[in-house]
């Protein structure tokens, strides 16, 4: 029921993590 929801929210945060990533690469495991 939730699948739209679940890959949305997979491409946000890929998206808000992507700069991030330098700073968070734990986030991103």
């Amino acid at each position: 029921m939730g699948t739209l929801i679940s890959t949305s929210l997979s491409l946000l945060l890929a998206t808000f993590l992507s700069p991030s990533s330098a700073a968070r690469p734990n986030l991103m495991r």
